[in-house]
């Protein structure tokens, strides 16, 4: 009987599962660099990668993946951080919080290679041809097509220029770490 490993990037379970498991299956296949659970391994570093995680998301996955319990993350981003996360706060962003930033980037990714060029839209400001769609581009039913001329990292960057909006998305928990880096309280 052949057993067929199915496992979904687009899926935050699925995401989430493989990051409580990260390092056995790791350890397990450290010397067999071309099975299957090596190539999930490097899957999730590069998904991982792309994601753009701050700083102190990246150092609880990292703790996470060294088998480190949430009391002793919480103690490390005090020290570490001078964060005062608790442990449901951290057991929050390592099942709902990374799994699903993951899973979306996986389904940007996907749109990227997948989506033919009748579909795809051409940012006014980068030029890029990206697909059309929620993703990529906000809505604007004032124009033909219902999507902005510009691509949502263009916006972004926008604002930013304004300074209608720090590099560190508002919305952050990590302000102290902000403050930390730059000197600057938000306001």
């Amino acid at each position: 009987m052949v057993r067929h490993q199915i496992f979904d990037w687009e899926n935050p379970a699925h995401i989430k599962a493989l990051l409580n498991f990260y390092s056995a299956i790791y350890m397990e296949l450290y010397d067999k660099l071309d099975s299957w659970g090596r190539t999930l391994i490097y899957d999730f570093d590069r998904y991982f990668d792309m994601c753009e995680f701050s700083e102190v998301r990246e150092y609880i996955v990292t703790r996470k993946i060294d088998r480190v319990s949430h009391a002793q993350i919480a103690a490390e981003l005090q020290e570490k951080f001078g964060l005062k996360y608790n442990e449901n706060h951290i057991c929050t962003i390592l099942s709902k919080e990374v799994p699903e930033k993951m899973a979306q980037t996986a389904t940007k990714y996907r749109m990227l290679l997948t989506t033919p060029q009748p579909e795809r839209k051409r940012c006014f400001t980068c030029g890029r041809w990206l697909p059309r769609n929620n993703y990529f581009f906000a809505t604007n039913n004032s124009r033909k097509d219902h999507f902005a001329s510009n691509c949502k990292e263009c916006e972004k960057k926008k604002r930013i220029e304004k300074g209608g909006q720090t590099q560190y998305d508002r919305r952050s928990k990590d302000a102290k770490m902000y403050e930390m880096q730059t000197g600057e309280t938000r306001t």
